[in-house]
């Protein structure tokens, strides 16, 4: 079972990339991104920047969180989940 740590750096590594895919979809099918999406998708950006930034925050100021090991763990999500993306997308 992963660690609360663990659950936070997931969000903090895919969030970020599920936004990216957000906005290829309103620059590359601006017909599926109606009004309504739009506007859901730039909170969700918002929100999702926010958490990242109140999560750094907290941890900046606890002297007992290895920043170094908890970014590691980001970027190792984030890296993750595209190798699972192009898994998928590669059929394999």
């Amino acid at each position: 079972m992963a660690t609360s740590n663990q659950k936070v750096a997931c969000i903090l590594g895919i969030l970020p990339i599920l936004m990216d895919f957000m906005e290829d979809v309103k620059y590359e099918h601006p017909s599926l991104y109606k009004r309504q999406i739009k506007k859901a998708g730039n909170e969700f950006i918002t929100e999702v920047e926010k958490l990242g930034d109140k999560v750094y925050e907290k941890i900046n100021d606890n002297p007992k969180v290895n920043n170094g090991d908890f970014s590691q763990q980001i970027v190792d999500m984030g890296t993750a989940f595209r190798e699972f993306i192009e898994t998928i997308k590669d059929g394999s």
